[in-house]
């Protein structure tokens, strides 16, 4: 569900109390907005290379399908060598 969908008109009413202090009181130590400041944060995290997106699993997926084909040409092999059981998912 996006912060619209939930009934927030502003993405900083969806964060906590503690932190959008947090964020006031950094924005006003720059002499900025808090809307300012956050725009700041974010784009810098987006930019940097501390936090990179993560696309190591669509990569892989994509050279698997590469690979062997679409789902629709996936066959499961026959179980072999083990009986049929059920799956615990609680222990």
């Amino acid at each position: 569900m996006t912060l619209m969908e939930e009934g927030h008109t502003n993405p900083l009413e969806a964060i906590d109390a503690d932190t959008l202090r947090r964020l006031e009181l950094r924005a006003e130590s720059h002499s900025r907005s808090i809307q300012s400041e956050a725009a700041v944060i974010l784009t810098s995290v987006l930019e940097s290379d501390e936090a990179p997106i993560d696309d190591s699993a669509w990569e892989m997926f994509r050279k698997l399908r590469e690979q062997f084909g679409t789902v629709d040409e996936f066959e499961i092999p026959p179980r072999e060598g083990s009986p049929a059981r059920a799956a615990v998912f609680f222990e």
